[in-house]
């Protein structure tokens, strides 16, 4: 699967991407860092070429941005398990190191938002776009970026995207754009998961047996770690 090729340089009047509306009362789902608040947006570009996500910022068009999902299954599977082959003797297994200073936390939308939707084929297509740019490899994310930016010029009163995910068919990934978004999201009221301590490796290995994924547990010296350090925010 390959992209077309690159965006036009300009918004194009006669296009409309198709839009769809996160009711406030929203509860998403995002995998964070512990340090920092989860309702925090990532305010640091991603390279143009090296790393990153599929709709992150760059220099190009910088932005806080953060990523996030109505189950919490897919922001696991969106983030800690998207490279883990699979196997046909046994399960696939998450390490520890993989999880570590990362925490699951439910937010909540508190205002409606605006996102731009490529939810299916003629979604696509209204962003001059097919399946590739929602499925295609890691190594195409500097293309699926550059197409980012070019949505984003041609519906400036859009706040995020919204996906199908890639890794947990059938359900919804979203990314918002900070820029466009002022405090949009608060703290929901169920607690966080500490993703590396052993109360998080029992979460993990519970919802994604179904996946065939597997994490191993902590050591016992990371559970003594002090509750403080282990849980918190971040982006």
């Amino acid at each position: 699967m390959t992209p077309a090729g690159p965006p036009p340089d300009k918004a194009i009047p006669a296009l409309s991407p198709s839009l769809v509306k996160l009711d406030a009362g929203t509860l998403l789902w995002r995998v964070h860092s512990t340090f920092r608040p989860a309702i925090c947006f990532k305010d640091q570009p991603t390279d143009e070429v090296f790393g990153g996500g599929r709709f992150d910022a760059t220099q190009a068009d910088p932005y806080p941005f953060l990523y996030a999902a109505p189950a919490a299954e897919t922001a696991i599977l969106e983030t800690v398990s998207r490279d883990v082959p699979f196997h046909a003797s046994h399960f696939r297994t998450i390490r520890q190191k993989n999880v570590a200073g990362l925490t699951l936390s439910p937010v909540l939308v508190i205002t409606p938002l605006t996102l731009i939707s490529l939810m299916n084929g003629i979604e696509l297509a209204s962003a001059l776009q097919d399946g590739w740019l929602i499925q295609c490899e890691s190594h195409d994310y500097p293309k699926t970026r550059r197409w980012a930016r070019w949505l984003r010029l041609q519906v400036p009163a859009a706040q995020g995207i919204a996906w199908p995910s890639r890794r947990n068919v059938g359900s919804q990934a979203v990314v918002l754009f900070g820029d466009r978004c002022d405090s949009v999201l608060e703290l929901a009221g169920e607690p966080p998961i500490d993703l590396a301590s052993p109360f998080g490796a029992d979460w993990l290995n519970q919802v994604l047996k179904p996946y065939r994924i597997r994490i191993t547990p902590p050591r016992p010296a990371a559970a003594t770690m002090p509750r403080k350090a282990r849980l918190g925010g971040g982006c």
